[in-house]
């Protein structure tokens, strides 16, 4: 088009005629300046003078959250006044190329993707008292780049939910009204070594909505430093986790 300056003219229209009507349509996985934070949208349709760039990795983060198949990962736990104890998670692929975590001791997996700007968990099977199950809902979702104050948002998926009568009957509503929602946080708090790209903290909440208000029920702390997870902690159902990376875990 005619501008005094260089820009992207992007338009889905229904046919190829000049003037046709175009097509209302969303825009995939952008960060959108707020001036204030960032946020991350990852399908939405950009407003009127909208601030916008894709994800530029940060490769501490990039690293951290970068699950190969053949990967071992171990870290030393601790809850509450309990003694310490090793938990190694390792990951695998399934028969049909599905990537996921599976801890050794309670046999649980997370299902995950990592795609070039963003990790993300597809799903949860096995003891939700495990480390596992926390990072799954801690890291539910990360932008593999770092920019000061971003909040992502999202929503989980229904079974996430508490068990018991309430999610019976919103599983037998679920099709015409959706009343409880389980929904995720995840903030970028800080990053000491810019020129390095670590030392990243990152805080997430998951909370729950409805009708009668807001309430949370969780919250986490990642630490990643030197390419890897360091330190991450769990404040759930009066519990508290601290899991720390394990250099040398015992087989």
């Amino acid at each position: 088009g005619r501008s005094p300056e260089p820009h992207i003219h992007f338009q889905l229209q229904s046919n190829p005629y000049i003037g046709s009507a175009t097509l209302d349509f969303p825009v995939g996985r952008y960060i959108r300046n707020l001036e204030k934070h960032f946020e991350l949208i990852t399908w939405g349709k950009p407003l009127l003078d909208d601030k916008l760039a894709n994800i530029e990795s940060n490769a501490g983060l990039k690293n951290a959250f970068n699950f190969v198949p053949g990967q071992s990962i171990s870290f030393t736990v601790t809850q509450d006044n309990k003694p310490a104890q090793q938990v190694t998670w390792q990951v695998q692929t399934d028969i049909y190329n599905y990537t996921y975590l599976l801890c050794t001791t309670s046999g649980s997996k997370a299902y995950f993707r990592n795609e070039t700007d963003l990790h993300y968990f597809t799903g949860f099977y096995g003891d939700r008292k495990s480390l596992l199950y926390s990072f799954y809902l801690g890291a539910y979702k990360v932008a593999r780049g770092f920019y000061p104050g971003l909040v992502i948002r999202d929503e989980f998926p229904l079974f996430i939910m508490k068990r018991g009568l309430r999610k019976i009957l919103q599983d037998f509503l679920a099709p015409f009204y959706i009343f409880v929602h389980s929904e995720y946080l995840m903030e970028y708090i800080s990053m000491d070594d810019e020129i390095g790209q670590t030392k990243v903290s990152l805080r997430s909440a998951l909370s729950e909505r409805t009708s009668l208000g807001s309430k949370k029920l969780a919250e986490f702390n990642f630490f990643a430093d030197h390419n890897r997870i360091e330190k991450f902690t769990s404040f759930r159902k009066g519990r508290t986790i601290t899991a720390v990376y394990l250099e040398n875990p015992v087989n």
